[in-house]
């Protein structure tokens, strides 16, 4: 017997809620969004304490129009150098692509170009 994925999903969902991060820490939040009409991508970045105040944020545009999966990847790999140039050190990174952040917890290789961005957000 098949389950409904739709109401496994929406159960899922409905036990999250945010945390606020440790004293030391702040959280970003990062997404991409693809533009078709421009065959552009767009990838932002928004910075919060623990008490969920705004810090920064920043947008970014790029000409080109990758996948979704490699546009997240590009979002990440871009908020990793990001918060070095701020220096700051304790920074936890929230995504909405699980996708993404499944492949960067993982040791999975691959020679897409979704691996490779990956790959060097790793290191």
């Amino acid at each position: 017997m098949l389950s409904n994925p739709i109401s496994q999903t929406s159960t899922i969902f409905n036990d999250i809620s945010w945390k606020p991060p440790l004293d030391e820490f702040i959280t970003c939040n990062i997404d991409a969004a693809l533009f078709e009409e421009t065959k552009t991508f767009g990838i932002g970045f928004c910075l919060r304490d623990k008490h969920d105040n705004f810090i920064k944020a920043k947008t970014a545009t790029i000409n080109c129009f990758p996948s979704p999966m490699e546009a997240e990847a590009w979002a990440l790999l871009s908020v990793i150098l990001w918060p070095q140039n701020l220096q700051l050190k304790y920074v936890i990174i929230e995504s909405d692509c699980k996708v993404v952040t499944d492949h960067f917890n993982s040791c999975s290789k691959g020679i897409s170009e979704f691996h490779v961005i990956m790959d060097k957000c790793r290191h």
